[in-house]
């Protein structure tokens, strides 16, 4: 099982990947335009553990009060995973629903469930490292 900060690292990358094939196959883009399609572009997987999905369907199912106070993306997100897995358990009647959930969240999502304003800190602060790691191999290389 992966940690969150393994899955928000994955998430991160995919993010980007996904930010720069937006920005070369659209010219003339602005940068909002370009965060808005990256976000709401199909990502490889949905960014939640298999644990904490399992607990949240379990609530779906008993319509628990705690869904109704979940941000609005979160709150899709996982009426996404749910419905997968209600579709999966007709499917596999005798898998658990751990094993249901795990095999859903594995699976690519139709959007990486973050607002515009998220998805552009994020992309934000990975300019930011990826400049300074830049920035420290050129003073490395300048000191050889």
């Amino acid at each position: 099982m992966r940690t969150e900060n393994e899955l928000n690292e994955e998430r991160d990358q995919d993010l980007w990947r996904t930010y720069l094939e937006v920005s070369r196959s659209l010219e003339l883009l602005s940068e909002e335009d370009a965060v808005r399609r990256t976000v709401t572009s199909a990502a490889p997987r949905f960014y939640v553990s298999d644990e904490r999905a399992a607990r949240v369907v379990s609530w779906l199912e008993n319509d628990n009060e705690r869904v109704e106070r979940m941000l609005p993306q979160r709150r899709e997100m996982f009426d996404e995973i749910y419905r997968r897995t209600q579709l999966l358990r007709t499917e596999h009647p005798d898998w658990c629903l751990r094993d249901l959930v795990r095999h859903v969240v594995s699976r690519p999502a139709p959007q990486f469930y973050l607002t515009p304003g998220s998805g552009y800190m994020i992309l934000r602060r990975i300019k930011r490292r990826r400049r300074r790691e830049r920035m420290q191999v050129l003073q490395r290389f300048r000191r050889e």
